[in-house]
Parts: C-alpha cells; structure tokens; sequence
C-alpha cells in the first residue's frame, strides 16, 4: 500500500510550489532523506523541479552514462513521472501557506521547505 505525501516550497512572493510522492512518504523515510538531502533552497527547488515523483531517494537525478528509468531505477536516485516515464510535467501552485494547507488536507503526510529548512505540516 502507498503512503502519498505532498511536498512543497515556499517562495519570495509568499506562493508556494508543491509537488506529490506516490510510495513510502512518512517521516522515517521521505521526511528524513528530505532533511538530510535536500536541507538547502537550491537542493529542495531541484526536487521540486521534478514534478510528481513516485519515490524521494537521496539523488536527484543519476550520473552522466548511469542508466535509470521508471521500470528499472537505478539505486538512491528519485523516481521522477515526468523525467523517467515520458509523463507531463506536474508542479502545482499554491497562493500562500493558507492555500497549501487547504490543498494539503487531502494527503496523509506533507512536508514543506520554508525558511531554510523542512517542517512536518499536520494536516488534520
């Protein structure tokens, strides 16, 4: 069984760009590879720039020559629907944190890249 999550980033202008995970986004998993790699702006606006992914791994994408696709990733490298499969590049757009939050309900966990760190956003 999946645990989706959403994963967003707040912005200048106070909006916010987010993006969903399909498999394993609970704490112990995707909100620790978050915080432990992905801890600066220029690290969370590379994920995000992914569009939806199917699973958050430690790299962003794989070295020159190392072969990754949906159907067989290489190891440590996030899952991405848009770059791995051929599917349209999905990157959602929140006003501000109120919008986020509203939108953000609907996931069971949701992780967002604020003030120079990750949070946990409850959503209930």
């Amino acid at each position: 069984m999946s645990t989706p999550a959403l994963i967003g980033q707040e912005r200048s202008d106070d909006s916010v760009i987010f993006i969903t995970v399909q498999w394993d986004g609970y704490d112990s998993l995707t909100g620790n590879i978050l915080r432990k790699h992905y801890g600066d702006s220029e690290l969370a606006s590379g994920l995000v720039a992914l569009g939806d992914l199917s699973q958050v791994q430690p790299r962003l994408s794989p070295f020159p020559g190392e072969a990754h696709s949906f159907a067989k990733p290489a190891p440590g490298i996030c899952i991405a629907y848009h770059r791995d499969r051929g599917e349209e590049l999905s990157i959602g757009k929140a006003e501000d944190i109120a919008d986020f939050k509203r939108i953000a309900r609907e996931y069971p966990r949701v992780y967002l890249f604020a003030d120079g760190e990750w949070k946990t956003l409850k959503t209930a």
